[in-house]
């Protein structure tokens, strides 16, 4: 018996008006956005929260970003946009 698979398609993710994946804004955990974060993960097994950190911890988070990369490197990048791709 022959089986017939099908290519992998991957599915279309809905996105907000500048392209980035859909995000919510949660101010409580029984908000109607959290029932619509919810749905939207059980169908696509991720959600993106939106300002979960303040910008003082964004800042923080890209910082250590940089602090990694730059220790991978081992030379300072992340003030010379020219040393951000392979040459």
């Amino acid at each position: 018996m022959a089986s017939s698979t099908a290519p992998f398609q991957p599915p279309s993710i809905p996105r907000d008006s500048e392209g980035y994946v859909k995000s919510f804004n949660l101010p409580s955990h029984d908000c109607p956005e959290a029932v619509e974060a919810r749905a939207f993960f059980e169908h696509y097994g991720f959600v993106v929260i939106a300002n979960v950190f303040t910008p003082e911890q964004c800042a923080a988070t890209i910082s250590d970003i940089w602090d990694v990369i730059e220790s991978s490197v081992g030379t300072p990048v992340r003030d010379d946009e020219q040393r951000w791709t392979p040459q």
